[in-house]
């Protein structure tokens, strides 16, 4: 691949707008605030929001959605007019359908009232798509793409088979995470059924166990096995 600091820029652009994307949405969803809207889609502007209670936090949300399905079109198209590398090329463009699923199931979201079959899948896609364009940002890198080769390595089991399991532990994680949000589990507590509760909450330490395990192991790995290549040497000491 060759290097374009346009791209990485826009990317790095793009993930960190994503970033407040989620933490807009949580912060809606704090404030039970995502039916202030009842329009799935707006194009319009609505005087006075940043004012009125509630209504400035899912205005915000939606705005700043919009804001980044502009980045995000801007940075697909480039992409896949500039890239050689097949596989980055499919990695930009599951990235839009992601973004648009996400659109539709936030919509869906608000037509339903925000029940748990569509905010759970909603909460799930919006992380998943900062994990997808941070990825992006990675691989459209100067460091990435002028970085040494890959390292072929016999051990058992395979660096990258331990990524993949850390990869479903955390997607795993997204879901109970996800449910424990998004779950009406204020009509359970006055039903008399805390057991719901307590199950999703119990589920989600076990995952946040599970990503613990995985996540050490693979940076065990690193650090004994591959520390003496400089991205996992610069790795390292900004982790450390």
């Amino acid at each position: 691949g060759v290097y374009r600091a346009g791209v990485h820029r826009l990317a790095c652009f793009v993930m960190g707008w994503s970033l407040l994307v989620v933490l807009f949405g949580g912060t809606t969803k704090s404030k039970e605030a995502g039916l202030t809207i009842p329009e799935p889609f707006i194009l319009k502007w609505i005087p006075d929001w940043f004012f009125v209670e509630n209504l400035n936090a899912e205005y915000t949300h939606r705005v700043s959605v919009g804001v980044l399905s502009i980045g995000t079109l801007l940075l697909v198209s480039w992409i896949m007019t500039t890239e050689c590398r097949k596989w980055v090329r499919r990695l930009a463009l599951y990235s839009m359908g992601l973004l648009v699923a996400q659109a539709v199931v936030g919509a869906l979201t608000v037509y339903f009232l925000a029940q748990a079959h569509t905010s759970i899948p909603h909460a799930l896609m919006g992380q998943s798509f900062f994990a997808v364009i941070a990825a992006l940002t990675v691989v459209t890198s100067r460091r990435w793409i002028d970085g040494p080769a890959p390292v072929a390595s016999g051990e058992q089991p395979a660096l990258h088979r331990m990524a993949k399991w850390l990869i479903i532990a955390l997607l795993i994680q997204l879901i109970l995470g996800g449910a424990i949000r998004h779950d009406n589990k204020g009509e359970a507590l006055r039903s008399g059924n805390a057991y719901i509760f307590v199950a999703h909450l119990m589920a989600h330490v076990l995952g946040a166990m599970a990503v613990t395990y995985y996540m050490a192991r693979v940076l065990v790995r690193i650090f004994r096995k591959h520390r003496e290549m400089l991205p996992a040497r610069e790795f390292g000491y900004a982790v450390l």
